[in-house]
């Protein structure tokens, strides 16, 4: 890399009954903010069932993992949920070791989590 700072990204695609929220590039203190009104404007349209596409996060720090966790628990007060698909390795691992998956389950695909109706249940990575 060029030493240059990589910004977070937020692409939502608004889904009649869900939203697709796609990140790219690093999720750390500087991207917080972006992704919260993202998801904070969601919640507010009345939008609870989020996945979050992480396919493309190069990075995650404990504010974006925060950030994350903040609005899964905002979703889940209102009847509704957020999943992950596509954690690499480092997030996924992060995810379990600190016993996160039932907050932020983690799928294969999208469709995968939209098809789950039961409990959470994340997929477990290498």
């Amino acid at each position: 890399m060029s030493g240059e700072p990589v910004w977070l990204e937020v692409s939502v695609s608004a889904q009649p009954g869900h939203a697709i929220v796609a990140l790219s590039g690093e999720l750390d203190i500087a991207g917080t903010g972006a992704l919260n009104f993202q998801m904070s404007a969601l919640a507010a349209q009345g939008c609870t069932r989020i996945v979050v596409d992480v396919g493309d996060l190069l990075f995650c720090d404990a504010s974006g993992l925060g950030t994350l966790i903040e609005a899964a628990h905002r979703a889940v007060l209102c009847g509704g949920w957020v999943r992950l698909v596509g954690a690499r390795a480092s997030l996924a691992r992060i995810i379990r070791i600190t016993k996160l998956t039932r907050i932020l389950p983690e799928y294969r695909t999208v469709d995968d989590a939209l098809a789950d109706s039961g409990a959470s249940h994340p997929v477990t990575t290498g």
